[in-house]
């Protein structure tokens, strides 16, 4: 469970329903809260000078009050905002990032990405991106997981938070049906089509069984899908039918030399969800 969570705030509305959720949080771990402003530089000293005073007046006691017994304080840092979010990361020894979710604006997430997908591409600790109002713990969160590569870092990294009910979680394995395209193209009908599927699902099941006890969760919580449009198309799709309320996510690493990435599933989730996402990096 988090032992310091760092809320990076914008002092919105969406940034007051990601801080309702780290305090409750909080509230049922003893972790504690570091609530983070930061202010672009690259802007005249004037609007530096008045963003601030306006930032330690909204940080005020008379802001938002802290739940409980929970220890809370508050920052202000002048810089890039996506790098100096990983800064106090670091300095704070946070192990939960915590953001309201971003206005929806496609244009400029293709060029630059907004504020937290940044964040999060840097992180090495996972970031939690809320988007609806705190209900205690996540009752049924859905994990999207990579059996080829045997890639289970995300579900782990999200048990270790205390944020979800493992008894209602659903694994989702979502695998590319390679040979579906060579069968369009040789003319093969439905039915040789379902029958090529359902071989190719059978013999993946042992290892989907496999898995789910490397886990420790039933093999019936196992969801074996196939991708038709795109995996992040797939994992939506399969949370909305499912009424999840958080989908858990994983990044990845380019190399060892390099720095934690977004990968394009992970993003592309991050992007279009209507729910609370969970973005693990590599354990």
């Amino acid at each position: 469970m988090p032992k310091h969570i760092l809320v990076a705030t914008d002092f919105s509305k969406r940034s007051a329903i990601a801080s309702e959720r780290a305090l409750d949080l909080a509230a049922r771990t003893g972790a504690a809260v570091s609530y983070l402003h930061v202010i672009d530089e690259d802007q005249p000293q004037s609007l530096i000078d008045a963003a601030r005073r306006e930032a330690e007046i909204l940080f005020s006691p008379g802001g938002a009050t802290p739940r409980g017994d929970v220890k809370v304080d508050h920052r202000i840092m002048i810089g890039d905002p996506h790098e100096a979010i990983n800064e106090a990361a670091e300095e704070a020894a946070a192990d939960l990032l915590v953001f309201g979710a971003h206005r929806r604006a496609p244009l400029r997430s293709a060029f630059t990405g907004t504020t937290a997908e940044r964040a999060i591409r840097r992180s090495r600790i996972p970031a939690l991106v809320v988007r609806n109002v705190a209900e205690g713990v996540y009752r049924k969160p859905v994990c999207a997981l990579d059996l080829v590569h045997q890639d289970f870092a995300p579900w782990r990294g999200a048990s270790k938070l205390a944020i979800m009910d493992s008894a209602g979680a659903r694994i989702l394995f979502a695998y590319e049906s390679g040979s579906l395209d060579l069968l369009r193209k040789a003319n093969k009908g439905v039915k040789s089509m379902e029958e090529y599927l359902s071989a190719e699902r059978s013999a993946v099941l042992p290892s989907v069984a496999k898995a789910m006890k490397d886990l420790g969760l039933r093999p019936e919580q196992a969801e074996l899908v196939t991708t038709y449009i795109s995996p992040a198309e797939t994992i939506l799709d399969f949370a909305r039918r499912e009424k999840s309320d958080l989908i858990v996510v994983g990044s990845h690493q380019k190399s060892a030399l390099e720095r934690v990435v977004l990968g394009s599933v992970s993003g592309a989730v991050l992007n279009r969800s209507t729910l609370d996402v969970l973005v693990v990096p590599p354990a």
